[in-house]
């Protein structure tokens, strides 16, 4: 079980990202010198970026599904109950390997519940189809990158950067959803 520092699972993530704007930031040097192969050297900067964004979205979701999980299967007071939802919950959890829309369902609906939270991406000037769009097309990129070792997207360091804010965006609203369930189920539970 992870210590609980007060961080919200989205506060976590966005930290982590931090770290990996280092890549961006070589690409920028290389920018200010006379380097050899300097456009290539930045598309691997730049596909490795995204190889990067995806682990560490992926595990900001599996961060957010297990404290969840922590929160929620506490309110139940059935041992064997618990002990059923928790190896169901922890073998769907191990067996996430590509952070998609379907599979973020199906883990947080498994950690908390909540069916079809995809449906909840939504914010000013992000329609849920086109959030559920981007996500899929950062992931297809990673997949391109990850299997075949390169892209055919032009990546650029203001499309990565946007990406980043995009999946940031995306961690808030995630967040926010459930925790909103959480806490009308712990008030539920006061009330019962």
């Amino acid at each position: 079980m992870a210590i609980n520092t007060g961080r919200t699972p989205a506060e976590f993530f966005n930290k982590r990202l931090s770290r990996i704007s280092f890549i961006q930031s070589i690409a920028k040097d290389l920018d200010a010198h006379d380097i050899n192969r300097k456009e290539v050297k930045k598309k691997y900067l730049y596909e490795s970026y995204i190889v990067y964004l995806v682990a560490r979205w992926q595990t900001f979701i599996e961060h957010l599904a297990e404290e969840s999980f922590t929160k929620l299967i506490a309110l139940e007071s059935s041992f064997m109950l618990r002990r059923i939802l928790h190896n169901n919950f922890y073998q769907m959890l191990n067996r996430l390997n590509t952070p998609d829309t379907k599979k973020i369902n199906e883990l947080i609906e498994a950690a908390t519940g909540i069916a079809k939270i995809a449906d909840n991406w939504h914010w000013e000037g992000m329609p849920n189809d086109k959030a559920k769009g981007k996500l899929a097309e950062i992931l297809n990129i990673r997949h391109e990158i990850a299997h075949t070792a390169t892209t055919s997207k032009r990546l650029t360091l203001e499309g990565n950067i946007e990406y980043m804010e995009f999946l940031v965006k995306l961690a808030d609203v995630l967040n926010k959803v459930i925790d909103n369930h959480i806490e009308i189920e712990l008030r539920n539970r006061d009330v019962t």
